[in-house]
């Protein structure tokens, strides 16, 4: 799959969860987004990490590896319950084994949360790879 194809299959299944089920705003890269007024929301990354061969010849693929990521912002002091509601949305589709578009899911890991800003962030990256056909 190409770089655009992996994003686009990736981000369409992050906005049906966040978006279409749970309601929440949206941001991702080179959209105009404003998240005053809000009380949560989320953002989402593409970060495309290596390119390794399978092989030596036009009929070999290459597997793409790297990772997206979701935040979730919630205003400081509303507790995470709110985050960990949209991390485990997004976790019950984004796990170890899952094939989404032919992009393989390898794990989805949050991290502990912090400030940024004037919201509290705690982020999921979700690592995947794909092959994509050279010929």
């Amino acid at each position: 799959m190409s770089q655009l194809d992996i994003r686009n299959s990736l981000l369409n299944k992050v906005i049906e969860v966040v978006v279409t089920d749970l309601g929440l705003p949206l941001a991702y890269e080179n959209k105009g987004f404003d998240p005053s007024g809000l009380d949560a929301w989320c953002d989402f990354s593409f970060i495309p990490a290596t390119s390794a061969t399978t092989g030596k010849t036009q009929a070999s693929s290459d597997e793409e590896m790297g990772f997206i990521q979701v935040s979730v912002y919630v205003k400081p002091d509303a507790y995470d319950n709110q985050q960990f509601t949209v991390i485990d949305a997004i976790k019950r589709i984004f796990y170890f084994g899952v094939t989404i578009d032919d992009v393989n899911i390898l794990d989805a890991v949050p991290n502990n949360g912090f400030m940024s800003g004037a919201w509290f962030k705690r982020d999921l990256t979700i690592n995947y790879s794909s092959f994509q056909g050279r010929g």
